[in-house]
Parts: C-alpha cells; structure tokens; sequence
C-alpha cells in the first residue's frame, strides 16, 4: 500500500481516509482527544458511509404537535439529538420497516440516512515550506492595508482550535463541539488550528499571518481525528455557530450523497445573511461532491503557487474562486507529545476555504452595506483571473484581498 504521509516529530497532519475506504495500519482512533500514528490512502471513490440505523428526519408541521413519547413509540425510534432551528430530529431506527413506515406516514418532509463524509487534509511530503502562495495573494499587503474588524466573526467547523496558542491569542470566541456538553471545542489533531492561523493568526517568530487578523475565529468541532464528520454533527456545528453570531462559516468534506438537510443548513444562514464557504473537495474528481454541489454555499477550490489548480482539488459547476491550497505554512496545535512545532504545512481545499473566509471577512468588515449576494459577487468579481473565462477548476479566478479592500463603492 502507497503511503501518502506519515508522521514525525516535527509534522502533525495526516490524509485522513474512512475507514471503510482505506486499511488501518496502526492506532484505535476514538471521538475523544486521543492520538494514534495513521497510514492511509485516499479512496478510491467518493465517500459513501453511513452511521449504523441512523436518520435525520424532518417532521411536517402537525406532527410537531404529538406527544414526543407517542411519535417515539409508534415508529420504534429513539431521538439522539434535535437540532430545532432547523427543524431536524437525529434518531436511530433499526427496523428497515419502521423506516418506511415513517416514510409512507405523512408525518415526515423527508427521512435521510446519517451520512459519514470527509475532509482530506495532506501534509507536505517535502521538507521545503513554500510561503509563496500567500504572497501571490498578498497576504503581508493586505495586512498593511487593512485587518478587518473585531466585531466579525469566522466559525471553523473542523476538528477544533488549539485555545492556548500564543499566536490566536485574544482572537478566538466561546466554541462548541457536538460530541457531548462536556468535551472541549480544543483542536483534536491540529486541521482546525492551521485553518484558524489562515484566518487570524499574527505570528512573526513564526513567520504567519492570518489574512484578516483584527477578526475573531469560533471554534467548532465536528469531525473527529480522522476527519470523519456525520450529516448531523456537520449540520448542528454549523447551526450553533449562526445561532451565537457568527458572521461567517466555513467547512469542508467530501461525500457521494446528496442530502437534503443542506438545503435546509444554506436556507436558514440565507436567513441571518450569513455566506457559508466550502472548499471544492479533494480527490480530484469531476464528480458531484457533497455537500459542495448542493448549491446554496460559496464553493473555493485549490490553487498551487503558480495559480494553477491543485491536481487533488475537485472540479465543479458550483465552483466561485479558487484560492492557496498547497504547502501551506500555518499554526498547528502544541498539545501532542509527539509535536515540537507551532506551525505545520498542509495541503488541501479547507485550506482554500479558509483563505477565501477570511477574505469574506474583510469584505464583510469593510462593507457593511453589502447583502449576501453583494458579498458574494464582491468576492467573485475581485479575483486575478486564470483563464479568459469561468473555469470548472478554478471559478472566476483566484482571490485578491488587496483588490477586494481596495474597491470604492459609492452609494447612491
């Protein structure tokens, strides 16, 4: 079996890969902080697991009104967790009958399996870190220019944020994990620490800088240390985060499946006019990846410093603009024995996703007039274009902070 990355004591990231996709070589990986050493391909095809006699079910307006209990009792399921600003019940039903039975009710818009996707995140497989890509973009100018504003807020639903790094220091808010009330919204592996350093992160010992760094990052964690995340933790993470004012989200997983509980997620931020941001996907497939073909988000693929699409990154219809994907250098969470480094680099298109939120952050800060579909077409049409014209791979061309800060808009 190829290896694509192996740990060290100075890198800490891993690809991550289901486990019904690719053998597991060492380590009992749990949803808790622990720590094991993984080998893993990529799949060989989109993910299509699925959490074992769960559903995510949205019942029709009348059937909110029946007894909890009865409704319960009379399809033979449990409730594991409601997520009620969505409307969105999370149960478990291990008859195949109960399932159809539920479907055929009327009670019910629609009953989903708990699909199980995933991120993909690479580490270098090179000793040379290239900072390059943030210079293209203009990161270091940007930051001269302007920071953004501490009253705009980044969610990062991911495998949380290291709270005790000095160089998030001041910058992260109260966080959430959907795991349980008592686990911590800490960085599991260190995925959500690296895209929080894209965001916010004034490190110059170090060398990064985040590129909206007066803006604050929610921490969210979601997936767990193999960059695993279910249908319904994805859904709730998000959904707190707009719920406790977050300005801005951001995730990333690739899955086979469409659901429709996406549309629900993109409707209601629709509602508190909030741009949701997902990177492309990363198995570089032309096929439709989920959630990022849903439609409804902000869709950002990889570039690599040459702004040339990234062999992993998806292609896509839905595809707004691409941004650095490829080694990149940012922070990495110091709470493994096995890691020495601040920092770590990475390859992948949360990583885009990143950059592209924090961009929308500036957007955001400085525009406040803006709408959803202002932000968006700010976003857009302040690129440095690729190709003559819009690109599957590319969107409309690679993001620009400095052109995006620097636009006039004058009010009628």
């Amino acid at each position: 079996m190829k290896k694509i990355f192996n740990f060290s004591v100075a890198t800490l990231i891993l690809v991550s890969s289901l486990s019904s996709c690719a053998e597991r070589i060492k380590g009992n990986v749990s949803e808790s902080n622990t720590f094991s050493t993984i080998e893993s391909n990529t799949p060989d095809s989109l993910p299509s697991g699925k959490a074992e006699n769960q559903y995510l079910i949205k019942r029709r307006g009348l059937a909110y009104l029946q007894k909890e209990t009865a409704f319960s009792e009379k399809f033979n399921l449990k409730i594991l967790k409601k997520i009620p600003n969505v409307l969105i019940d999370v149960v478990e039903m291990e008859s195949s009958d109960d399932v159809k039975a539920l479907k055929d009710s009327g009670l019910v818009e629609y009953i989903e399996p708990n699909y199980i996707r995933q991120m993909v995140v690479r580490g270098s497989g090179s000793s040379e870190i290239s900072a390059s890509s943030s210079k293209d973009i203009g990161v270091s100018k940007v930051n001269s220019l302007y920071k953004g504003s501490p009253y705009i807020t980044v969610a990062v639903v991911s495998t949380g944020v290291d709270t005790s790094h000095p160089a998030l220091k001041n910058k992260l808010l109260k966080g959430f994990s959907t795991f349980s009330s008592e686990d911590s919204e800490n960085d599991i592996n260190g995925i959500g620490t690296h895209q929080a350093g894209v965001i916010a992160a004034e490190d110059s010992e170090n060398s990064v800088f985040g590129i909206s760094p007066n803006c604050k990052v929610m921490p969210i964690k979601a997936y767990n240390d193999r960059g695993e995340v279910k249908d319904s933790d994805l859904i709730q993470g998000s959904v707190w985060a707009l719920e406790h004012g977050a300005n801005i989200v951001t995730f990333t997983a690739d899955g086979a499946s469409n659901s429709q509980v996406f549309q629900d997620l993109f409707k209601y931020a629709f509602t508190k006019k909030v741009p949701i941001i997902i990177g492309s996907g990363d198995l570089g497939t032309d096929q439709p990846s989920f959630p990022a073909s849903s439609g409804g988000a902000i869709v950002v693929s990889s570039i690599s410093s040459g702004s040339s699409a990234s062999s992993f990154s998806n292609k896509s219809k839905y595809i707004s603009v691409s941004a650095p994907g490829e080694n990149i250098k940012s922070l990495s969470t110091m709470k493994k024995l096995i890691q020495t480094s601040k920092t770590a680099t990475l390859s992948g298109t949360a990583i885009s996703a990143a950059y592209a939120a924090g961009e929308m952050a500036l957007i955001r800060s400085k525009y406040t007039d803006l709408d959803l579909a202002g932000m968006k077409k700010h976003l857009e049409q302040n690129v440095d274009a690729v190709s003559a014209q819009y690109s599957d791979s590319t969107g409309y061309g690679v993001i620009s902070p400095v052109k995006a800060v620097s636009v006039k808009i004058i009010k009628k």
